[in-house]
């Protein structure tokens, strides 16, 4: 892996020759004039020089998408893996390997994780934002841990919300629908000269898929934010946000449980030109009704995060990024010794863009992180993106990234006594008599961290109207971390069975994703992506937990009155490590929306009706000996008002 950064770069650098100007003008507006994102690169980059695939669902394909949750938001992208385990639960992977609660993809709301890390996971319900709020979701594929560190192992989830600016007054917005589904949401933001400042606050319910008159989700969220410039090149800002939800989960394996959980933070932001710095603190707390039969459990878990880095230029066409990162993550729980379980993380990270010519860019990033029990982790990424003709990029990157041991998987300490009768397979001592199963899952803080290495190349085109883009990708995983094998012992009439995590497994994997664009008219646009995917897995399951196949694509309309969209979603046959060997069967979800914006003196007043799975096509996306619910179709109608 590292002769390849090594050649990536020399090869660039080599090659690299400044283009001259006047006639490439044109040719060169498609490298620079792009729209910025900020999260494939410290600076604020376009998607042509980004040193990654990177992906970005706008506010108007959430708007006009017909999805009710940001995980169906999220079959917008290729090469993302999206499951509904339930109503209320989806889990998210990029490029195979998907699982229940999965914690290899760091999502981020406004460039601060969302995550839960006593575990890594996000519960996507809790993040304190509406649909309404957002303004984009860029979505970064690949590894990613030489600028955001741990978790970040098969990409980035950026959910970025919109300004006061953007809001600019008052955003009123109702729906309701099927199975009792019903949301409310307000959202107010204004700048007021060198002050901007907004609010925000949904509450949602959704009853269940299989059990129509039976909660399946409730959740009530609200956020802040406050942004003053002391002048051109200093600003300080100030936000929060708070969430209560209410679901049904699965927990170790096909235990159902009945968590409240309540997720806050606060946030606080200073930069001053080329200076920038951020603390925030995240609390979760967490009820587990019925972790158990006639059993609750909690659990609380706090971390602390200091970020600081410095961006400078050194020289014509370069630009330089370095800093430091401190974290510390705390967790108490009935389902851990007693007592606080506390880990101190460090890190430095530095990132250096250069183009050398107007046709190149070459960007290199590497850092390095420190774990108290996990040990130190470096992790190197680089990127060569060349534009050889007009409006087409060439780009080339290689990367490595990890993902640390939770606090979970190194500290739990759970046990459950259940009866039993010597009819259940393995488990029989003989006679014909019942006892008791005792079974304990204990955290192993003599683990390593889960490393992936990955290399990718891809295409973007724009030729007038139309717009392609192409990813072929590679990489390699180690170390994963799973559940080691069980200790049955036998002691008549008792069995007991305990487990632990361990390094179990390694994988490859290869694939594609293929994309395209095409303007149709002024208010008609065309989309379709296809995504490729096989893995082997090394054990004897050779399951993947992704499907091989997958493709989406549809019409988009919006005259500025009249707006809709019509689009499908296809996922192949999935297999999954459930003990299962069927698999789960291939899905088709067609999706629509159709709304209205009037005029003359209700003009701030939008009206709209909403099908996910329209044909109401009954399927699982996760094995039901694994707790999966059948799902179907989800109709509603919405009202937004603005004023």
């Amino acid at each position: 892996m590292k002769k390849i950064l090594t050649l990536a770069l020399l090869l660039g650098a080599i090659s690299a020759r400044p283009a001259s100007a006047g006639p490439y003008e044109d040719d060169l507006a498609f490298f620079r004039e792009e729209a910025k994102f900020l999260t494939a690169a410290m600076n604020p980059t376009s998607q042509a020089k980004a040193p990654a695939s990177v992906y970005v669902i706008t506010a108007e394909d959430i708007r006009l998408s017909g999805a009710r949750t940001l995980w169906d938001v999220l079959r917008l992208a290729p090469g993302v893996d999206v499951m509904e385990t339930r109503t209320g639960q989806g889990d998210v992977a990029i490029r195979g390997f998907n699982q229940s609660l999965n914690n290899r993809v760091l999502v981020l709301l406004d460039g601060k994780t969302v995550l839960q890390d006593f575990y890594g996971l996000v519960l996507w319900e809790s993040i304190p934002v509406g649909l309404q709020e957002i303004d984009r979701i860029e979505v970064v594929e690949g590894p990613f841990s030489a600028l955001y560190g741990a978790s970040a192992l098969q990409g980035v989830i950026n959910i970025v919300t919109k300004s006061p600016e953007k809001i600019n007054g008052a955003v009123l917005s109702a729906s309701a629908g099927n199975r009792e589904t019903a949301s409310g949401s307000v959202l107010y933001g204004k700048r007021s000269g060198n002050l901007s400042y907004k609010v925000g606050g949904e509450h949602r319910t959704m009853n269940r898929f299989e059990d129509s008159d039976r909660l399946g989700s409730r959740v009530s969220k609200a956020n802040f934010m406050t942004e003053y410039s002391l002048n051109p090149e200093s600003k300080v800002g100030v936000s929060g946000g708070v969430s209560k939800l209410s679901d049904e989960m699965i927990l170790l394996g096909t235990e159902e449980s009945l968590p409240v959980s309540r997720a806050a933070y606060l946030r606080a932001d200073y930069s001053l030109g080329g200076l920038k710095t951020r603390f925030f603190w995240n609390q979760n707390n967490a009820r587990l009704r019925e972790f158990s039969p006639g059993e609750e459990a909690s659990l609380n878990s706090d971390t602390y995060d200091l970020q600081a880095d410095y961006s400078l230029p050194l020289g014509e066409g370069n630009r330089a990024t370095a800093g430091a990162e401190y974290r510390r993550n705390t967790l108490r729980g009935d389902l851990f010794p007693a007592g606080l379980h506390a880990q101190d993380m460090y890190s430095i990270f530095m990132e250096d863009t250069w183009e050398p010519g107007e046709r190149w860019s070459l960007v290199a990033s590497a850092r390095v992180d420190r774990h108290p029990l996990a040990g130190s982790v470096f992790s190197p990424k680089a990127s060569v993106s060349f534009l050889p003709v007009r409006a087409n990029v060439f780009r080339v990157s290689a990367g490595e990234a990890f993902r640390n041991p939770t606090l979970l998987e190194n500290y739990m300490a759970y046990t459950r006594t259940s009866p039993y009768d010597n009819s259940i397979p393995g488990l029989t001592t003989g006679g014909g008599y019942t006892g008791n199963l005792i079974y304990s899952l204990r955290g192993n803080r003599d683990m390593e961290p889960e490393k992936i290495e990955s290399v990718e190349a891809a295409h973007r085109g724009e030729y007038g109207r139309f717009k392609t883009s192409l990813t072929v990708y590679a990489y390699r995983m180690r170390d994963m971390i799973a559940y080691a094998d069980e200790a049955v012992t036998p002691a008549a009439p008792d069995v007991s069975v305990d487990q632990s995590w361990a390094n179990r497994n390694k994988a490859r994997a290869f694939g594609t994703e293929a994309g395209a664009d095409i303007h149709l008219s002024g208010s008609l646009h065309g989309f379709a992506s296809y995504s490729y995917f096989n893995a082997s897995k090394g054990d004897p399951t050779k399951m993947h937990n992704s499907p091989r196949y997958k493709a989406h694509g549809g019409l988009r309309y919006d005259d500025g009155a009249l707006a809709g969209m019509l689009w499908a979603y296809w996922a192949g046959k999935t297999y999954w490590d459930a003990g299962e060997t069927d698999g789960v069967g291939s899905y088709l979800l067609l999706n629509a929306r159709a709304g209205y914006r009037f005029t003359g003196r209700l003009e701030s007043l939008e009206a709209g009706l909403t099908a996910f799975n329209l044909l109401d096509n009954r399927h699982y996306e996760i094995h039901p000996a694994a707790g999966g619910e059948k799902l179907g179709a989800r109709y509603g109608a919405e009202m937004t008002w603005r004023f």
